[in-house]
């Protein structure tokens, strides 16, 4: 009768702890689970809050260059390092790539024109495109990526 006693005390012993560990696992996932829902709706809200418009694209084929003018439409400032992280892909008939920020201005890459700056909500401000190759007539689609994910496209026609 004592052994048994002892058994089902060291039985119920193990169960305390076998439960304990069991929650202390349960509510580590859910602190991960909120911290990740957490980020995902930062980041959600971030894109939410990003809103670019092309203003207009002008094509000045001695370069061969686009000038494209954008206004920020967000609700929230594009910093220096958001607009020099921006991708800007562009797809046509004679030529289609993705073109990378570079302050020189090198064929293959785009620029701003004037210093880089914050872009305060309503500024409009202004990329130039420096392609490697001439654009010929008829449509050309501009994409612009910004670094976290919001994508802008504007149709355009030579």
């Amino acid at each position: 009768m004592g052994s048994s006693i002892i058994s089902e005390g060291l039985v119920l012993i193990a169960a305390v702890i076998a439960a304990t560990s069991m929650a202390m696992a349960v509510i580590s996932n859910l602190n991960q689970l909120q911290e990740l829902q957490t980020s995902v709706v930062r980041d959600l809200r971030d894109r939410a809050m990003t809103n670019l418009a092309v203003v207009a694209v002008l094509y000045e084929p001695s370069g061969p260059e686009l000038r494209v003018y954008l206004k920020n439409v967000g609700t929230r400032a594009l910093t220096p390092s958001d607009i020099q992280g921006m991708t800007v892909m562009l797809v046509s008939s004679s030529w289609s790539g993705a073109l990378r920020y570079s302050a020189d201005g090198s064929p293959g890459t785009w620029s701003v024109s004037g210093s880089l700056k914050t872009v305060l909500r309503g500024d409009t401000f202004l990329i130039r495109l420096h392609l490697p190759t001439s654009l010929g007539r008829g449509e050309h689609v501009l994409r612009l990526v910004l670094p976290n994910g919001s994508v802008f496209e504007d149709v355009f026609s030579l």
